[in-house]
């Protein structure tokens, strides 16, 4: 805040020119060499009176003097504070002090330019930037002697308003910031805050909408990823292109800051969908597998509605097919190429979009146990196999009743056979 008024009746002067004239007309007579013979008439009694009287009005004149400059000063405050003086006042400072009343009608001037400059600000760097600067302007005035410290007061007084507001300007913009955070976050806002951010901050109400349409298209890409590596990269590549868009001031700070909050949603939201899916995929296979599941694990299905038993049965049916396909396989590699056939065309369906991953990730865990059900299958038949092979008369144990007489009777008669010889 600079100001050009340098000359003024109580910068270096606080008195008007008629009262500086009595007071110097005073000290004349106070200083002034008295006739000899009227001195000598005068007792020196009454001229110590005379000296006392002289001396106490000039400390009353002081005094009233000091008062109407305190009082110009509490309206001139008043002034830059925005608040109406009353017509009495206004005349007092006009007639006794209109240097005061000019510097105080400068100085709320520029106040209000400070407040429509910090408006503006995109940051509260940039706030304090201005408002340092004023504060430097102040201070090197009263040290180059242009402001007395009358004139100091007021225009600090105006200062003090600029930083009021420059406080209020900054909470309320954070509170809108922290709407713009319950947009990303999909909260819904109240009343007050839907008005507060349209109204003030359209253009914060605009990077939010913009900020929320890039956090969404993230998390779709982030969703395609099958692994956590190929996440991790995308989130690093959205990050330092932010970061390099804010250090060559292609953004401002508060873009930087509400785009990253946008990133880390997305993040946060991907990292949910992930360990829900795995807690659905274990849960799955669980149930696949005939194992009886947690009570946090049903609960788990309830919250997220998942019909697991429905999409699973729906896959025991589809790939029912695939057991006679598997047993009528006369090598291992047949076996390999029938299974991996279909896991192919289940990953070529989900990179489509035709199938989701949870759907997918079931199909596959379905062909799987079949695989490793028919698998089982084989090699007890070979077991039963060797077992026949080292004792035919194993069957005698493990055969059906009819294997087990026919057994006997072949027994009975080779005994027989044996006793007759």
């Amino acid at each position: 805040m600079v100001n050009n008024i340098n000359n003024n009746s109580y910068g270096r002067n606080i008195y008007g020119q008629g009262d500086a004239n009595n007071i110097n007309k005073n000290q004349e007579l106070q200083n002034s060499k008295v006739d000899g013979t009227i001195q000598n008439q005068i007792p020196n009694e009454s001229l110590e009176k005379t000296e006392s009287l002289q001396n106490k009005e000039v400390a009353q004149f002081l005094k009233k003097i000091q008062e109407e400059i305190s009082k110009a000063q509490l309206i001139s405050i008043k002034i830059v504070r925005g608040e109406k003086p009353t017509k009495n006042e206004l005349n007092f400072l006009k007639s006794k002090y209109p240097d005061m009343k000019q510097i105080a009608e400068q100085s709320l001037k520029e106040c209000n330019n400070l407040k429509e400059a910090i408006k503006y600000c995109k940051t509260g760097q940039e706030i304090e930037k201005i408002i340092s600067k004023a504060l430097d302007d102040i201070s090197n005035m009263i040290k180059n002697g242009s402001l007395s410290e009358v004139q100091a007061k007021i225009k600090t007084s105006a200062l003090d308003e600029v930083i009021k507001y420059s406080n209020k300007i900054q909470n309320e913009f954070k509170k809108a910031e922290s709407i713009v955070v319950k947009l990303i976050k999909g909260e819904k806002l109240s009343s007050g805050e839907e008005n507060l951010i349209k109204e003030k901050y359209p253009e914060l109400n605009k990077l939010a909408k913009e900020s929320l349409k890039e956090c969404d298209i993230l998390k779709e890409k982030l969703k395609a990823c099958d692994t956590q590596d190929k996440r991790d990269k995308l989130i690093s590549k959205e990050v330092r292109n932010i970061e390099e868009k804010g250090k060559l001031g292609l953004i401002s700070k508060t873009e930087v800051k509400i785009k990253m909050i946008a990133i880390n949603e997305a993040v946060s939201f991907s990292n949910k969908e992930q360990n829900n899916l795995e807690k659905t995929i274990l849960i799955a296979s669980k149930i696949i597998k005939g194992e009886k599941l947690t009570g946090k694990e049903n609960q788990f299905v309830k919250d997220n509605n998942l019909d697991l038993k429905k999409l699973i049965q729906e896959s025991v049916v589809e790939y029912k097919y695939l057991k006679e396909a598997l047993k009528n396989c006369k090598s291992e590699n047949q076996k390999q190429q029938v299974v991996n056939n279909e896991v192919n065309n289940i990953e070529d369906m989900a990179k489509r979009g035709i199938l989701g991953e949870i759907n997918a990730r079931i199909k596959m865990m379905v062909i799987e146990e079949i695989k490793e059900d028919e698998y089982e299958k084989r090699q007890s038949n070979k077991e039963k196999n060797l077992l026949y092979y080292l004792n035919p008369f194993i069957y005698i144990i493990n055969g059906n009743v009819a294997g087990k007489m026919g057994i006997a009777i072949f027994i009975i008669a080779i005994v027989g056979f044996l006793y007759i010889l």
